[in-house]
């Protein structure tokens, strides 16, 4: 498919109700604007966010407090988004903390397609010892494999969005947004918590896995992420 994602910290005036609703506000704007047949959803961080020890552990940069996604057909033309989202950071900025938003698009891969309640919303850039089409290669191909087996059993979805550096430049300049460089983005599906936190990707074991594969390949100095509550 092709994806549009928006990532953004809240503003310190904004509570989490004011978040939700106008992240919710924001998706629908966002459906309208790209059209009929855009699939777009949103999220918001739980507060009690498991994911944000781990980034902190890791030295990452930037708050994440919300996630939008929308995607169109895979025969979509690649610039459909830029067409459809100009000025749209003016809009972000209604709840969006100065500088940090983040939007990103390329091809989506449904690694097993489903949905949850809450989704783990990971945008990285690639190791710089590495090409993208070297990234793209292991993390479809081998990385994707290690995820099924290790995370799958309590995961209900995992989707995989190989960001297009020259597009999401572009989208972002007619968004008015601020680029920010990333190479690869991570939507894992899950009904609860305990389906990270009790299961395979927060174990001490599962981790060391995921991140020994993950070396050579994952600049781990740029996650940036957290697992949001989907609001719509």
């Amino acid at each position: 498919m092709r994806r549009a994602v928006v990532l953004l910290a809240a503003r310190d005036d904004v509570d989490r109700a004011t978040l939700e609703a106008g992240v919710r506000d924001l998706a629908g704007i966002c459906a309208t604007r790209v059209g009929a047949d855009a699939v777009t959803r949103a999220g918001v961080r739980l507060a009690d966010d498991p994911l944000e020890a781990m980034l902190g552990a890791r030295d990452a940069p930037g708050h994440v407090d919300a996630v939008i996604e929308t995607s169109l057909p895979p025969s979509t033309a690649p610039d459909r988004f830029a067409d459809a989202l100009h000025g749209f950071g003016a809009e972000l900025e209604q709840v969006a903390a100065p500088g940090s938003i983040a939007i990103m698009t390329g091809a989506a891969y449904l690694v097993w397609p489903d949905d949850g309640r809450l989704v783990l919303a990971l945008a990285a850039r690639r190791d710089p010892g590495i090409s993208v089409d070297e990234l793209r290669h292991w993390w479809i191909g081998r990385h994707a494999a290690l995820v099924q087996e290790l995370v799958r059993p309590r995961a209900r979805g995992y989707d995989q969005l190989h960001v297009d550096r020259d597009l999401s430049r572009a989208l972002c300049e007619v968004a008015g947004v601020d680029y920010t460089p990333y190479d690869m983005f991570d939507s894992i599906d899950v009904d609860s918590v305990a389906d990270l936190t009790e299961s395979t990707l927060m174990q001490p074991d599962t981790a060391r896995r995921l991140y020994e594969d993950e070396l050579g390949h994952v600049d781990h100095g740029s996650l940036r992420g957290a697992l949001c509550a989907v609001v719509t």
